[in-house]
């Protein structure tokens, strides 16, 4: 009995489904496909809640009801359309260890749960959901008219008024002035005492002066030293998150701040992308408006840094954030996120711990912030990249589907028996992931063919079109050789044995056994799989069959 029809059967005998209702469910369900679940929901036979808990009982798992408000749909389209309907799951948000809270039709389709996992690189954390609910969560993500776009392809919004903008070369009050020609400066005599040395002996009336501008360069030298190593982090950390907190952390050092923070753009607002210091957990979950009337605001839509030392008095200060965490702004200094004339957002730092933001604070702010900037740019490449090679990887696999519309679930078949098999090998992640991808892209080179059984066509072909792209390189000689048999009757080449590259070897088991079951539709499914299983030792490798048979089961 089928999951769905078990479900039924459940909602029949435990939560009084009328059995007499569901001959035009049935007749639907045979004739579309659709899942009877979805169909009972659909035509009010059973409330959703009942469902939804037959459903748990029957499948397992833990189970989640979908709020579309409360979905995440930047983090959701991580996950391309065509593969998050292939799998029958979306992606909510993620949770505060990072992994991708995964609604899944079946919670168990462990092939899906490491697919997803492999092609974004994030850990999944995976629940139960019904069907219907699936479907309007796919409509509310993915065929929104998008209204706005990620704050560094947002077009940036212009000067309220002429203010002063950042300067394009920060002077750094003891490292930018240069001396006079006719005389060394009194700047350039400090700057020539050690760190270790003890400060000047008095040796004049200018001792007072001398003395204080012996500290000045002490802690310019301390806040070099700190912006030298958020500099170093910049091109040695990879992970944004890490970056972010480190240029967060020497933000609040520098400055002397108890707090500091990153808000980014999203539509009108401005959010907290990441946050250090008291409150910083419950800021992510609030925004500030993107107006006049909120100081970071202000920062952002005139494109220049600000220090307020009176928050209270400041009529753009934002109170909105205070009331909410019951928290008490007193100080305050921002510098715009800025590439090219783009603005991404603001970095702020929060309550001075000792006197008052300077011009020199908003300088080292600044630093920071076109180094945060650079991150947050390289971040969102890094996503665009992502995101194109996940869209044209599924591209690649509705292409070979459409060359037969009978076997239309081919490619994802194939891949899943073979992943399957490849589990059961000490197998790294990297290799695992080759072969998924072989095996979804094995047929590619029928788009060239004219007659799909033309093996060595098609194997030829495949590969010498996924040649040309680098990325998939490492899966050619599996896409060549999938036909070719371990007695050395195959094609292109009629390599035998252990010639044949493993993943080709396992490739050839996989999609032989799955195309080859419409040749015997008078045998049952345990009689064709004793005929298939005569094959190995000739066609097929012999030490493959165990394998085969657990991947099976």
């Amino acid at each position: 009995m089928e999951t769905d029809e078990k479900i039924i059967k459940l909602l029949v005998d435990e939560y009084g489904l009328n059995p007499k209702s569901l001959m035009p469910i049935y007749q639907i369900h045979k004739a579309n496909k659709e899942p009877l679940e979805k169909l009972v929901i659909q035509f009010k036979l059973a409330k959703r809640e009942d469902v939804l808990q037959a459903k748990t009982r029957i499948v397992g798992g833990e189970p989640i009801k979908l709020k579309l408000d409360e979905i995440d749909k930047e983090v959701a389209k991580t996950i391309p359309q065509a593969m998050a309907k292939r799998y029958n799951l979306i992606c909510t948000k993620k949770d505060a260890d990072g992994k991708m809270i995964i609604a899944m039709h079946d919670p168990n389709d462990s092939f899906a749960l490491e697919y997803v996992q492999m092609r974004t690189g994030n850990e999944i954390k995976p629940f139960l959901v019904l069907m219907t609910d699936l479907e309007e969560a796919w409509v509310h993500v993915y065929s929104e008219e998008k209204k706005w776009q990620h704050p560094f392809f947002r077009e940036a919004p212009k000067p309220v008024k002429a203010v002063k903008q950042i300067p394009q070369k920060l002077s750094i009050p003891g490292l930018s002035s240069k001396p006079k020609n006719d005389s060394i400066s009194e700047q350039q005599k400090i700057r020539t005492i050690s760190e270790d040395e003890d400060p000047p002996k008095p040796k004049s009336a200018d001792y007072e002066k001398l003395l204080k501008a012996y500290e000045e360069l002490k802690k310019e030298r301390e806040a070099l030293a700190i912006l030298s190593q958020s500099s170093n982090a910049l091109n040695s950390v990879l992970d944004e998150k890490e970056l972010i907190i480190i240029l967060l952390e020497t933000a609040a050092k520098i400055t002397h701040a108890q707090g500091a923070s990153i808000l980014l753009l999203e539509a009108e607002t401005l959010y907290f992308k990441e946050a250090i210091g008291q409150k910083s957990q419950d800021l992510k979950e609030l925004r500030i408006p993107l107006t006049e009337n909120s100081i970071a605001g202000w920062a952002a839509l005139n494109r220049t840094c600000v220090a307020v030392n009176n928050v209270g008095e400041d009529e753009r200060h934002y109170k909105g954030i205070d009331d909410q965490l019951d928290f008490e702004t007193r100080t305050v200094a921002c510098a715009p996120l800025m590439w090219g004339e783009e603005v991404l957002g603001v970095m702020e730092a929060v309550n001075k711990q000792e006197g008052e933001f300077t011009t020199r604070d908003l300088e080292y702010l600044a630093i920071l912030a076109s180094q945060a900037s650079v991150a947050i740019h390289n971040t969102v490449m890094m996503e665009q990249f992502q995101n194109f090679y996940l869209e044209v990887v599924e591209i690649l696999i509705d292409c070979i589907e459409s060359l037969d519309q009978v076997n239309k679930d081919h490619c994802m078949l194939v891949a899943r028996l073979a992943g399957a098999m490849a589990k059961q090998f000490d197998i790294t992640e990297d290799d695992y992931e080759t072969l998924c991808y072989a095996a979804f892209l094995h047929d590619i080179g029928k788009i060239k063919c004219s007659d799909d059984k033309d093996y060595s066509c098609h194997a030829i072909k495949g590969a010498q079109m996924l040649s040309n792209i680098k990325v998939f390189n490492s899966i050619v000689p599996f896409v060549k050789y999938h036909h070719e048999k371990f007695d050395g009757t195959g094609t292109p080449d009629g390599l035998k044995g252990e010639e044949i590259p493993l993943g080709a070897r396992v490739l050839c088991i996989a999609e032989e056994y799955i195309e080859d079951r419409s040749d015997y539709p008078d045998k049952s499914d345990d009689e064709y799989l004793e005929i298939f299983l005569d094959r190995f030792g000739t066609y097929y490798d012999p030490e493959l069959k165990e394998l085969f048979i657990n991947a099976l089961a």
